[in-house]
Protein backbone atom coordinates (compact mmCIF):
# COMPACT_ATOMS: atom_id res chain seq x y z
CA UNK A 1 0.00 0.00 0.00
CA UNK A 2 1.54 3.26 -1.09
CA UNK A 3 0.79 6.40 0.90
CA UNK A 4 -0.26 9.36 -1.20
CA UNK A 5 1.28 12.61 -0.04
CA UNK A 6 -0.45 15.95 -0.13
CA UNK A 7 -0.21 17.68 -3.47
CA UNK A 8 -1.01 21.30 -4.14
CA UNK A 9 -2.59 20.18 -7.41
CA UNK A 10 -5.37 18.49 -5.45
CA UNK A 11 -6.61 21.90 -4.23
CA UNK A 12 -9.01 24.08 -6.20
CA UNK A 13 -7.37 26.69 -8.42
CA UNK A 14 -8.16 29.66 -6.15
CA UNK A 15 -6.61 27.90 -3.14
CA UNK A 16 -3.53 27.00 -5.18
CA UNK A 17 -3.04 30.68 -5.98
CA UNK A 18 -3.54 31.62 -2.33
CA UNK A 19 -1.04 29.04 -1.06
CA UNK A 20 1.60 29.97 -3.63
CA UNK A 21 1.12 33.70 -2.93
CA UNK A 22 1.40 33.09 0.81
CA UNK A 23 4.58 31.02 0.45
CA UNK A 24 6.19 33.51 -1.94
CA UNK A 25 5.36 36.45 0.32
CA UNK A 26 6.70 34.62 3.37
CA UNK A 27 9.96 33.79 1.61
CA UNK A 28 10.45 37.29 0.25
CA UNK A 29 9.85 38.92 3.64
CA UNK A 30 11.98 36.57 5.72
CA UNK A 31 15.00 36.03 3.48
CA UNK A 32 16.37 39.59 3.61
CA UNK A 33 16.12 39.75 7.41
CA UNK A 34 19.33 39.48 9.40
CA UNK A 35 20.18 36.18 10.98
CA UNK A 36 20.35 35.90 14.75
CA UNK A 37 23.90 36.28 16.00
CA UNK A 38 24.68 32.84 17.32
CA UNK A 39 23.72 29.26 16.92
CA UNK A 40 22.16 26.53 18.99
CA UNK A 41 24.93 26.49 21.58
CA UNK A 42 25.98 30.15 21.41
CA UNK A 43 25.69 30.79 25.16
CA UNK A 44 27.91 27.83 26.02
CA UNK A 45 30.36 28.83 23.29
CA UNK A 46 30.54 32.39 24.67
CA UNK A 47 31.13 31.07 28.19
CA UNK A 48 33.88 28.72 27.00
CA UNK A 49 35.53 31.53 25.01
CA UNK A 50 35.51 33.77 28.10
CA UNK A 51 37.07 31.02 30.22
CA UNK A 52 39.80 30.36 27.67
CA UNK A 53 40.53 34.05 27.16
CA UNK A 54 40.72 34.76 30.88
CA UNK A 55 42.99 31.75 31.42
CA UNK A 56 45.24 32.93 28.58
CA UNK A 57 45.98 36.32 30.22
CA UNK A 58 43.52 38.49 28.35
CA UNK A 59 43.28 36.59 25.09
CA UNK A 60 46.96 36.78 24.09
CA UNK A 61 47.27 33.00 23.96
CA UNK A 62 47.68 30.43 21.25
CA UNK A 63 45.41 30.97 18.21
CA UNK A 64 44.47 27.29 18.09
CA UNK A 65 43.41 27.29 21.73
CA UNK A 66 41.41 30.51 21.42
CA UNK A 67 39.50 29.21 18.37
CA UNK A 68 38.78 25.86 20.06
CA UNK A 69 35.23 26.78 21.24
CA UNK A 70 34.20 27.76 17.72
CA UNK A 71 35.58 24.51 16.30
CA UNK A 72 33.96 22.33 18.96
CA UNK A 73 30.50 23.86 18.77
CA UNK A 74 30.55 24.06 14.98
CA UNK A 75 31.41 20.35 14.86
CA UNK A 76 28.56 19.56 17.28
CA UNK A 77 26.15 21.54 15.10
CA UNK A 78 27.33 19.77 11.94
CA UNK A 79 27.00 16.34 13.55
CA UNK A 80 23.45 17.16 14.68
CA UNK A 81 22.56 18.40 11.20
CA UNK A 82 24.01 15.26 9.60
CA UNK A 83 22.10 13.05 12.07
CA UNK A 84 18.80 14.80 11.40
CA UNK A 85 19.37 14.73 7.65
CA UNK A 86 20.25 11.01 7.64
CA UNK A 87 17.37 10.10 9.92
CA UNK A 88 14.91 12.05 7.83
CA UNK A 89 16.20 10.33 4.69
CA UNK A 90 15.70 6.91 6.33
CA UNK A 91 12.22 7.94 7.44
CA UNK A 92 11.20 9.03 3.94
CA UNK A 93 12.56 5.80 2.46
CA UNK A 94 10.60 3.74 5.00
CA UNK A 95 7.39 5.63 4.28
CA UNK A 96 7.85 5.12 0.55
CA UNK A 97 8.42 1.42 1.09
CA UNK A 98 5.29 1.19 3.26
CA UNK A 99 7.16 0.06 6.36
CA UNK A 100 6.36 0.82 9.99
CA UNK A 101 7.97 4.16 10.82
CA UNK A 102 7.22 4.52 14.53
CA UNK A 103 10.60 3.03 15.45
CA UNK A 104 12.33 5.57 13.20
CA UNK A 105 10.44 8.59 14.52
CA UNK A 106 11.18 8.02 18.22
CA UNK A 107 14.98 8.64 18.05
CA UNK A 108 14.48 11.77 15.95
CA UNK A 109 11.96 13.18 18.42
CA UNK A 110 14.22 12.26 21.34
CA UNK A 111 17.13 14.10 19.73
CA UNK A 112 15.00 17.18 19.05
CA UNK A 113 13.71 17.23 22.63
CA UNK A 114 17.28 16.74 23.90
CA UNK A 115 18.54 19.71 21.88
CA UNK A 116 15.68 21.85 23.19
CA UNK A 117 16.44 20.86 26.80
CA UNK A 118 20.17 21.49 26.34
CA UNK A 119 19.45 24.90 24.83
CA UNK A 120 17.19 25.85 27.74
CA UNK A 121 19.73 24.68 30.35
CA UNK A 122 22.65 26.43 28.69
CA UNK A 123 20.68 29.69 28.51
CA UNK A 124 19.77 29.36 32.18
CA UNK A 125 23.36 28.53 33.19
CA UNK A 126 25.30 30.92 30.97
CA UNK A 127 22.76 33.56 30.01
CA UNK A 128 22.86 35.18 26.62
CA UNK A 129 25.53 37.80 27.12
CA UNK A 130 29.28 38.02 27.25
CA UNK A 131 31.78 37.31 30.02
Amino acid sequence: MRTKFFSIRSLPKRFQTFVLTLLTTSLLTTLPSRAKAGGIFSAAQNAMTCIINSAGSGGAGNAIITSLPTVIFTAIGLFLFAYFLGSTFQLVQAVRAGEEVSQLVIPILAAIIGVIIITIFQNVLFGTGGC
